[in-house]
């Protein structure tokens, strides 16, 4: 599955400089189910995020492996996570 923007992403003049890193399908599958159980029944946010760490602490490890010599010069990645992503799993 690609990213949901990416076409309007494209049109961005520096748009070969973004990385798309693709969650896991069972991480798809999970945020939709944290979607059904918390946000929609308007659940405090608190909970919302903390049921969200797993795809938060997945992300960052690709990050860290992915750009691990750059982090370690002190060269700067920066990260937007999630632009959107589509629960059509």
């Amino acid at each position: 599955m690609r990213n949901a923007n990416e076409k309007d992403i494209k049109e961005i003049s520096e748009h070969n400089r973004i990385v798309y890193i693709q969650e896991m399908d069972v991480l798809k599958r999970y945020y939709s189910l944290v979607e059904n159980l918390t946000y929609k029944n308007q659940t405090k946010w608190q909970l919302y995020n903390s049921l969200m760490y797993p795809i938060y602490a997945d992300f960052n490890h690709k990050v860290y492996r992915q750009f691990k010599e750059k982090i370690l010069n002190g060269d700067t990645v920066e990260l937007l996570f999630p632009v959107r992503l589509d629960l059509n799993v």
